[in-house]
């Protein structure tokens, strides 16, 4: 009787510690993406250059995370099962969630790889051609693929979903667990992959500028906007790390119930 007492203290501590800590997070990034916003709408430069599109798209995919499917997900941690319990709310929430996340990922790889185009290759933005196919073209990829692949993973394969309502996201959707190879293409190239060449390509884009630098004694202007593109990158980079490590956390207790509830 005490261990059963002592492990529901324990799954309420951590699911008010992981409430408050989306709370706190999701009121300090409206505040921060709302001021960004205003900049960008504000400074046509901003606007304009090229090299802030994907930075733009990746503000308004997590503005829409932040609103759309992370109250559901606040609501959860307050309350302990789905605002909602149907298993269509069920796919809807793992659907929103895992389409935002992904158009996350795709849109900071874009910006990883772009970054390198943008400061050695930049002649290439001018033909018509290259920004159609270099820039524009990925980025209509980045925001198309993820929901496109989860309507096909959770609302078309064959499969059957036991949903839960007294775990987060309901547990998985089938596709994850029944053997499907969408599940393993899902964990491998859209996760893995795409969290794997994010600080890869960031830190060889470092190694490019600056054996550059000191290779070309660049001139003090194009040093100046080189460096603000490339600490731009890096900081983001450093961010998203930090804060896939806590969204694969919060996941991990999905698992673990998860093989408890089978």
């Amino acid at each position: 009787m005490n261990t059963t007492s002592e492990a529901e203290i324990e799954i309420a501590t951590r699911s008010s510690l992981k409430l408050y800590l989306f709370l706190i997070f999701a009121i300090v990034s409206i505040f921060c993406t709302i001021y960004l916003f205003y900049h960008f709408l504000t400074n046509h430069r901003l606007r304009h250059s090229l090299n802030n599109h994907v930075i733009f798209l990746l503000l308004l995919i997590t503005f829409l995370t932040i609103t759309i499917p992370l109250p559901f997900t606040i609501y959860f941690f307050a309350y302990g099962y789905s605002l909602i319990q149907t298993d269509t709310f069920c796919s809807i929430w793992n659907w929103l969630q895992y389409s935002f996340c992904l158009s996350n990922l795709c849109l900071m790889t874009l910006a990883s790889f772009e970054r390198h185009l943008f400061i050695f290759h930049y002649r290439l933005y001018r033909s018509r051609f290259y920004r159609i196919f270099l820039h524009y073209l990925p980025m209509i990829i980045c925001l198309f693929y993820p929901s496109l692949f989860y309507t096909f993973a959770i609302f078309i394969t064959p499969c059957i979903t036991a949903y839960d309502y007294r775990y987060i996201f309901c547990i998985w959707p089938c596709y994850y667990n029944n053997g499907y190879w969408l599940g393993y293409y899902d964990l491998i190239i859209n996760n893995c992959l795409t969290n794997f060449l994010i600080p890869i390509v960031s830190l060889i884009l470092l190694i490019r500028v600056m054996k550059q630098k000191h290779r070309m004694k660049q001139q003090v202007f194009k040093w100046h906007r080189d460096r603000k593109m490339l600490l731009q990158l890096l900081s983001i980079s450093i961010l998203y790390i930090i804060f896939w490590f806590i969204h694969l956390y919060v996941l991990s207790g999905i698992s673990i119930q998860n093989k408890k509830n089978q």
